[in-house]
């Protein structure tokens, strides 16, 4: 049932306005005299019954009261606690057959304690909101299923390429960063395939990636792609960068003592260089 009270927030009130106010337009049937204000000559809204016994809306008491407090029709002085909720007529107002307020679009009827439920719940004509918490979509509820197949905002919207739920407006920017997406090596060597793929890809193998001289640690900072670093390590350093990244790849610990082992190397070749410089008769000095 419709409930009208005179405080608070009113169930007969919703985005179209107060419905009582709507109510003589939305009748199907002509409506009893006994159901109707003797002072607006419209349906009862929110009903009051004074001393006497008479039915009036409360808003036309209360301007009937602004000149003076007496009963409309009898005259007899009131006062304003004296006024109760004729419930009873209460109950035969929202009994009565009205349209839906979407009469054009919506071939609705039933009783008016029924409107509000059929407006918020199935009417197809009344406004509704997305669901999708971000969406600021808004628009007749015939129209919101195609609308929620299409928004951006949905959830559960899986990756193509790794399977994660996603709301299609984070779509593209998953796919920019998805281990899984193919993609191309950004330094056109031709290689194609999962993101993670040519991540490493770039990292161990391709001849066209910007790489650090492997000996950087031993203070080279000779930067080239990986296509030209072979020779410079063979040059320099007398091995293949090819042969260094090779061990690397397939056993980290013997790069490292490879390069320690290295390092011992030339420190013993500079000693015995130093040794070899020093004047004869004094003692090499000790390092």
């Amino acid at each position: 049932m419709i409930s009208h009270t005179s405080t608070g927030s009113r169930e007969g009130e919703s985005e179209y306005g107060n419905l009582y106010e709507m109510l003589d337009e939305l009748l199907v049937d002509e409506v009893p005299t006994d159901l109707k204000c003797p002072i607006h000559m419209g349906v009862f809204i929110d009903p009051l019954v004074d001393a006497c016994g008479h039915i009036f809306c409360k808003k036309c008491l209360a301007n009937c009261f602004r000149r003076k407090l007496e009963c409309p029709i009898s005259r007899r002085p009131l006062r304003h606690d004296r006024f109760n909720p004729a419930r009873t007529v209460m109950t035969q107002v929202n009994s009565l057959r009205v349209y839906c307020v979407h009469r054009g679009s919506c071939d609705w009827r039933g009783e008016f304690s029924q409107l509000i439920s059929h407006l918020s719940d199935e009417c197809l004509s009344s406004t509704v909101r997305c669901p999708n918490s971000g969406c600021s979509f808004k628009g007749q509820r015939g129209d919101l299923g195609i609308h929620e197949e299409r928004c951006a905002w949905r959830p559960g919207i899986g990756c193509q390429h790794c399977g994660d739920n996603l709301r299609g407006v984070d779509r593209e920017k998953h796919i920019s960063v998805c281990p899984k997406a193919p993609t191309q090596c950004p330094h056109r060597c031709g290689k194609i395939g999962k993101r993670l793929e040519v991540d490493q890809h770039m990292r161990n193998e391709c001849h066209n990636a910007e790489i650090l001289c492997p000996f950087k640690r031993k203070g080279c900072s000779f930067r080239a792609v990986r296509a030209q670093m072979n020779q410079h390590t063979l040059l320099e350093h007398g091995i293949t960068n090819a042969s260094i990244e090779y061990v690397s790849n397939v056993n980290p610990q013997e790069t490292e003592q490879k390069e320690q082992e290295d390092s011992e190397r030339e420190g013993k070749s500079r000693r015995n260089k130093g040794n070899e410089d020093s004047p004869k008769g004094n003692p090499p000095k000790k390092n």
